[in-house]
């Protein structure tokens, strides 16, 4: 599609829009477009963009203008009109010269004195404005100084930073390494009291089968005490009969 088929194409689909009669400034951050009020679609509406208030883009001429605040434009007329020429008039008798522009010694004294004291003036004026940008060289570099304090203090907090990570890195490893020596110690001091639970643990066995045979022979011994008591009562009661 070529610049003719958008640009038709453009403007059927306005002409498929509602008409406004209004103006509307869309604005992001220092950016801003101003659309003109539309009334005949028929026709491409030129908007005019403005960047930082200073660029400004005009499609109906296709030409872009920059304004500066204290820095206007001068055409070469206004630049011409600023400017003084002396009477080129040709003086033809030296005796009569018939000058028409001509100052008296008060008048020459008078304009002189405010021309001496209009370039003193001009003159305070460039002085001051030396002066105004030693300022802003002095404040661009106050700027840059404290930029890089800024930056210094940002690599000391990174130190400050490091350094109290060692120092929790330091507590853990004291932790873990007390830690580590107590789990030792209890460990040594199972591993030596390992033998001496073995032999409680086999006396305890013995001192149990101890009782456990003890318990057999009694009862194994009531046993035979009671077969011989019957055994006794049996004889008695034949000897009776």
């Amino acid at each position: 599609m070529d610049a003719n088929s958008r640009a038709r194409k453009a403007v059927e689909n306005r002409q498929k829009a509602t008409a406004t009669n209004t103006t509307r400034i869309y604005s992001n951050g220092q950016k801003s477009i101003t659309t003109p009020v539309i009334t005949n679609f028929t026709e491409d509406p030129k908007p005019e963009t403005t960047i930082h208030g200073s660029v400004a883009y005009d499609s109906s001429t296709s030409s872009v203008n920059v304004s500066l605040p204290g820095f206007e434009r001068s055409t070469l007329d206004q630049l011409a009109a600023n400017v003084y020429s002396p009477d080129l008039t040709r003086v033809t008798d030296v005796k009569n010269p018939e000058i028409k522009n001509q100052a008296t010694v008060a008048e020459y004294e008078n304009a002189l004195a405010q021309y001496e004291g209009g370039i003193r003036y001009n003159e305070l004026i460039i002085w001051a404005n030396k002066y105004a940008g030693s300022q802003f060289k002095a404040l661009a570099e106050k700027a840059k100084a404290f930029a890089s304090g800024l930056v210094a203090q940002s690599e000391i907090e990174k130190v400050y930073q490091q350094f109290l990570e060692l120092q929790k890195q330091q507590k853990i490893t004291l932790e873990k390494g007390v830690h580590y020596i107590s789990q030792s110690h209890k460990t040594a001091v199972k591993q030596a009291m390992f033998p001496y639970t073995l032999a409680e643990s086999e006396a305890a066995l013995s001192k149990q089968k101890s009782k456990a045979e003890k318990a057999f022979h009694e009862a194994q011994q009531a046993q035979l005490d009671t077969s011989a008591f019957i055994k006794s009562l049996g004889d008695k009661s034949l000897k009776t009969a």
